[in-house]
Formats: structure tokens, sequence, C-alpha cells
């Protein structure tokens, strides 16, 4: 029989499956999350390193570019051919645009939530550096474990980041957070108007309105005609500051 070649990619699948059947599975189960790029070996990785991996969710991103698409599909059908070997569960999502940070924080957040009481994990390695950041402050917000695995060394293995749990909405008081709301819902036509409607001065709203432009939750726009009167709008940032904390269930 003649010798069997094996590019990188599979070499690497058949050492992270032996190092997977090594392991005992018969205890506590783990959810593996991760972002997946082109390398399949760095998103497999964490399984070689994470003890009893029964089910793993992974996200893909790419441009329209022919190339990019063409070795995300070869990347995706590699971890499914390897975790279908482990007969892993897994569920591939696609996200639609490489870029859109509010979009994968608002999904990864869900999808978290979603796995439940079962233990949890996050490997942030692959995929757009937005994804990464997406990532990151997921699991910061609800205290999830996050590993990484190093792309300078080959088959290395997944490494735990220090990532500390913190409420993504730190910078919020009560009242803050209330303006937030009222300025989402009803798109006061002036700060007047949202001081009208919050029932206090507008000297008192100035403050709370400068600590959120120095946070870039809202910023101030003129209105057309209108002379020196401006309103206030959310950012991205602020819209995410609202969400963030509903979606993990603190608010």
């Amino acid at each position: 029989m003649g010798t069997v070649y094996l590019d990188s990619e599979t070499k690497s699948s058949v050492l992270v499956r032996k190092s997977y059947e090594q392991q005992d599975h018969s205890s506590v189960m783990t959810v593996l999350l991760g972002t997946l790029g082109f390398t399949p070996s760095k998103f497999l990785g964490a399984i070689k390193t994470l003890p009893k991996v029964t089910r793993v969710v992974f996200y893909t991103a790419h441009t329209n570019r022919a190339r990019d698409r063409a070795r995300s599909q070869k990347a995706v059908a590699e971890v499914h051919r390897a975790l279908a070997s482990f007969g892993i569960l897994h569920e591939h999502v696609v996200l639609h645009d490489p870029f859109d940070f509010g979009s994968f924080l608002r999904r990864f957040i869900e999808d978290i939530k979603k796995a439940g009481t079962e233990p949890k994990v996050f490997n942030l390695t692959g995929g757009t550096k937005p994804m990464a950041v997406a990532a990151t402050i997921a699991c910061m917000v609800l205290g999830v474990p996050t590993f990484y695995v190093p792309e300078e060394q080959e088959l290395a293995q997944a490494i735990e980041l220090p990532i500390f749990r913190i409420r993504y909405s730190n910078v919020l008081t009560p009242k803050t957070y209330k303006i937030l709301e009222l300025i989402r819902e009803a798109s006061p036509a002036s700060l007047g108007d949202l001081a009208d409607r919050l029932g206090i001065q507008q000297s008192t709203l100035s403050g709370h309105i400068r600590k959120l432009e120095d946070s870039a939750a809202v910023r101030l726009v003129s209105v057309p005609g209108k002379g020196q009167l401006r309103r206030p709008e959310l950012t991205e940032a602020g819209l995410l500051l609202l969400e963030a904390e509903k979606l993990a269930g603190v608010r």
C-alpha cells in the first residue's frame, strides 16, 4: 500500500482526536463556543486542551471576496469532519457581516445565556477582530472562561485568558440608565424636551449628559433651522450599553 499523505489541517485533526479520546468524558459536560477563521487547527486546539467538551457552537463571518469564501468553507468542512469524528454535537452559525461588532455581541450573549447552567468556555482565536472583541466583552459580562490558541505555534494548546467579570454598564447610575432609555424610546426634540420628560431641571440634566458624552454613549446633534438648539441621540455604544445587561439578565 502506498504512503498516505495528510494535509496539515488533517494532521492536526488526527492529533486532536487522539488527545480527546484519552480524556475522561464521564462526568462534567462543557459547551465550547468559538469563532472560526481560516485555520481549523486553532479552533480545534481548544478541544485538545479542554476536558469533557460535549457540545460545540462555532461562528464564522467572511467578506464577499471569492478567496475568503472558499477558505472559510474549507475551514468549516474540516471542523465539521473533526467534530463528527469525535462524536461531538455541534452547530455552525453564519454571521453575515464580518465587521458588525454590535450584532456579534448580541448574538454571543444570547447564545451563552441559551446554554443555561451547563459549564461554558469560549475560544476566541479565529475570525475578525470585531468578532474577538465582541466575544471578549460577552465573556466579561457573563463571567465565562475565555481561551486563546496561539497562532504562532503549531498545534499549540489553548491558553486561558485572565479576563475578569465586569458589568458592561458599570458607568451607568439608575438615573443615567433611565436617560438612555428615554432617549431611545422618545427621541426627544431637544435637551429641554428631555428634561421635561424626566421631570428635572435642564441644568441638572446637563451634568448627566456630559458624563454620557464622555462615555461615548450619547451625542448632541444640531436641529436644522433651529440655530444653537441641539437634540440628544444614542450612539451605537449607547445602544449596546443599554442592551448588554438586559440580554445578560442583570437589569
